[in-house]
């Protein structure tokens, strides 16, 4: 309808029914612009001690449950793709789970995210530490059987008849006698390009994520070292398990079902930025994140309440 030509102006008649009236009706919650607010997601909702560690996380760090129930989906993640799939019938799904925790600067990303990383990072630790003398070892082969071929084939240069079959047939024992490369295992990655995540799955039995509180990643693959964009291929197959096959002159890649996934933590602006690329919403890498938008506890937060997450609930977690 039109506005009309001469609005009536109403004034407050202060009476006391009026007054009655106000205090029964509060005023509703401000609706401001471009705030979106969504249902948060209880610590309940994780079984066990997973739950009971994400609550103690949400309550040390005074942060929204949301923020740490999707660090612990992360690390579950981590842990279980690779090792399980699922059969529908028709097609079969690898357990590669993409979340992103959205919330701005200082809302404590790192001190949750770190909390969830640190048993991940100390069983890298020591599995390196333990794997230490054998990788020396296998480099030390390694090495010095490279400078043997490399003397070889500089013989074979001045040799000749019966003496370059011969020098053949030692460089061919030489390179089949040669140890591959040995690293200790990876769990995880922050900030990896697509070339390096390629390398990474294919060294660590098919499966790799990545754990950030940081937006290197999407940075990464926004084009952040490559003007016309990174290629998100490795990443698109990690998340629904086809086939890795690369041929290049430098490397040569080939995984059967990788997994790939990603709990990462990122700022508004940024994800906004995100959302407006072409190459990100045709390739559809936008619309397989599970998106958790927790409401902020900055400016709410009690200092002087000190909630320590309980020794044995560290511990439970730990194992678990």
């Amino acid at each position: 309808q039109p506005w009309p030509t001469n609005p009536q102006i109403m004034h407050p008649v202060h009476d006391s029914t009026n007054t009655a009236s106000a205090e029964l009706q509060p005023w509703p919650e401000p609706a401001i612009p471009g705030v979106l607010k969504t249902p948060d997601i209880p610590c309940s909702i994780l079984p066990g001690i997973w739950g009971e560690f994400a609550q103690a996380v949400s309550d040390n760090t005074q942060t929204p449950p949301a923020m740490a129930v999707l660090a612990a989906l992360g690390v579950l993640a981590t842990l279980l793709q690779g090792r399980y799939e699922i059969d529908l019938k028709s097609h079969r799904e690898v357990l590669a789970l993409w979340c992103v925790s959205v919330s701005a600067s200082g809302t404590r990303k790192s001190a949750v995210m770190g909390e969830f990383q640190a048993p991940l990072l100390r069983w890298e630790k020591l599995v390196r530490d333990r794997m230490r003398r054998d990788i020396v070892s296998n480099e030390a082969v390694r090495s010095t059987t490279l400078k043997r071929i490399e003397g070889l084939k500089q013989a074979a240069s001045k040799a000749k008849g019966d003496e370059i079959e011969a020098i053949r047939s030692e460089i061919e024992a030489e390179e089949m006698a040669m140890p591959d490369v040995m690293r200790a295992p990876t769990l995880f990655t922050e900030d990896t390009t697509p070339e390096t995540m390629q390398r990474l799955v294919s060294d660590n039995r098919g499966r790799m994520a990545a754990l950030s509180d940081e937006p290197g990643l999407f940075r990464i693959l926004g084009g952040l070292y490559s003007k016309g964009g990174a290629s998100l291929d490795i990443f698109l197959k990690g998340h629904v398990g086809s086939s890795l096959k690369v041929e290049r002159e430098s490397r040569s890649v080939f995984v059967e079902r990788p997994c790939i996934s990603l709990s990462l933590m990122c700022q508004p602006d940024l994800l906004a930025d995100l959302a407006g690329s072409n190459q990100f919403r045709a390739s559809g890498l936008m619309a397989r994140f599970f998106y958790g938008v927790p409401q902020s506890t900055v400016g709410k937060r009690d200092v002087r309440q000190r909630h320590v997450i309980p020794m044995m609930t560290r511990e439970a977690y730990e194992a678990a």
